[in-house]
């Protein structure tokens, strides 16, 4: 994906597959695919270890614009701890798959936006389309 501004993103949670748009992105945290690796190094080895590859996993933050339907839903699904779909749509492309929230979070200073922050933790298939 080529580089674009969090203001072109928007973020889906919840319903179908492809979720309910939830609200405008103000701001891109992360975006982490993480592997794991498993050791198999030999006992006789006397250099190097040795690995396969293991189990991958992602995760996401982001900052939401707020509004009252984003929040209430969001944090119901926290405080029920539901794993919803996903979708977090950029001009260029998307990531979606199913979450399960790991922090919610509501600021708003003076002068400032008032913004809905989350983390998740996808579980499951991770889909990366890029246009």
């Amino acid at each position: 994906m080529a580089a674009v501004s969090g203001n072109l993103a928007k973020f889906y949670w919840g319903g179908t597959a492809a979720g309910n748009l939830v609200a405008d992105v103000a701001a891109i945290g992360s975006v982490s695919l993480d592997g794991n690796t498993v050791d198999v190094t030999k006992l006789s080895a006397d250099t190097y270890r040795e690995f396969i590859a293991g189990k991958r996993s992602a995760s996401f933050s982001i900052e939401l614009f707020y509004n009252h339907t984003a929040h209430s839903g969001l944090t119901s699904d926290f405080l029920s701890r539901t794993i919803q779909p996903f979708k977090i749509d950029f001009s260029d492309g998307n990531v979606e798959g199913s979450a399960l929230l790991t922090s919610v979070q509501l600021s708003a200073g003076i002068d400032d936006a008032a913004r809905i922050s989350i983390s998740a933790q996808v579980t499951g298939d991770v889909t990366i389309n890029n246009t």
